[in-house]
C-alpha cells in the first residue's frame, strides 16, 4: 500500500539467506505461509522466482510446493500467485510453474493474474522485475533503491508478498 511497504518486502526478501544450491520451492511458500496473516479486507498476492524445478525435499519437491501453493490459497487466503522463471531452454521449469503453480489456474498471458514472465538471465531479472512491478502495481517508476534490493536479495528462488486495503 506504500513505498513503505514495497521496501520493507524488499529488505526482507534481501535478508533471506542463499543456504545451497537446491531449488527448495515447499519450503520458500511454507515461510511465507507462516509468516502472514490475510485480513478481510487485503488482498493477497505472491511471486516466485525459480531458475529450475523443485528438487528440494526430496524424493518429490514438486508435490511438496504444489502442497504449500495449495495451502497458501485454501488456507492462508491468497488470491493470486505470479512467477517468474529465470533461464532459457528450461521448459520444464517453466511449465511447472505456470501449469501446477500460478493462480489462477491455468497460467494467463502476463500481466493478468496468474502469470509467469521468461526472463533469459539473472542480468536480465532487475529491468523485467521492476517493469512487472510497475504494471501490476500501476505506478510510473518504482523508486531505487527498492527495484535492486528485490534483484539483490533473490538468488534461486525469491518469493515476495503484496499486501493492500481493497
Amino acid at each position: 500500500d506504500s513505498v513503505a511497504t514495497l521496501t520493507a518486502v524488499a529488505n526482507a526478501v534481501g535478508n533471506m539467506p542463499f543456504l545451497n544450491q537446491s531449488t527448495n520451492m515447499a519450503a520458500g511458500i511454507r515461510q511465507l505461509n507462516d509468516a502472514i496473516t490475510v485480513g478481510q479486507d487485503d488482498r493477497a498476492i505472491y511471486n516466485i522466482v525459480s531458475d529450475g524445478l523443485p528438487n528440494e525435499p526430496f524424493p518429490d519437491g514438486q508435490a511438496a510446493a504444489v502442497s504449500e501453493r495449495n495451502r497458501a490459497i485454501n488456507d492462508i487466503g491468497v488470491e493470486e500467485i505470479d512467477a517468474e522463471f529465470i533461464g532459457s531452454g528450461a521448459a520444464s521449469g517453466f511449465n511447472f510453474l505456470n501449469n501446477s503453480i500460478v493462480c489462477p489456474q491455468p497460467g494467463n498471458p502476463p500481466f493478468d493474474p496468474g502469470f509467469v514472465i521468461q526472463i533469459d538471465t539473472f542480468g536480465d531479472f532487475q529491468d523485467a522485475f521492476t517493469a512487472k512491478l510497475e504494471e501490476i502495481l500501476d505506478v510510473d517508476d518504482i523508486p531505487e533503491p527498492t527495484s535492486f534490493l528485490v534483484f539483490a536479495g533473490l538468488g534461486l528462488l525469491g518469493i515476495g508478498y503484496r499486501r493492500w486495503k481493497s
